[in-house]
């Protein structure tokens, strides 16, 4: 990992306080790199926070097990990785926001 590379993270509980403690987390955390400033006008910060917010319940409704959340900034572009470990496979879902340009894969 580069210098120009920023990765934050947080675990959570599968309750109900879950995604709205991911939802802090993200904007926090986002708004914490100066992200806000190029991104308000597309909404992009608020895009990360309503789809990790949909993860987030989605993994406490039917993974039922500990939760994940790591934002990453590299290249103007950030990703948000939300993450349960069930059973014996730990699935990641992937939400890529590009500043000011399309998201890549």
């Amino acid at each position: 990992m580069g210098p120009d590379v920023l990765v934050a993270a947080a675990e959570y509980q599968p309750a109900p306080q879950a995604a709205a403690a991911a939802r802090r987390f993200v904007r926090d955390t986002l708004q914490g790199w100066a992200v806000t400033r190029a991104a308000d006008r597309l909404g992009l910060v608020d895009d990360a926070v309503l789809l990790t917010s949909e993860l987030v319940t989605n993994a406490v409704v039917h993974a039922g097990t500990e939760i994940q959340v790591t934002c990453r900034l590299a290249d103007g572009a950030v990703e948000v990785v939300v993450s349960v470990a069930a059973l014996a496979a730990d699935l990641a879902c992937r939400v890529g926001l590009a500043l000011g340009r399309e998201a890549r894969d």
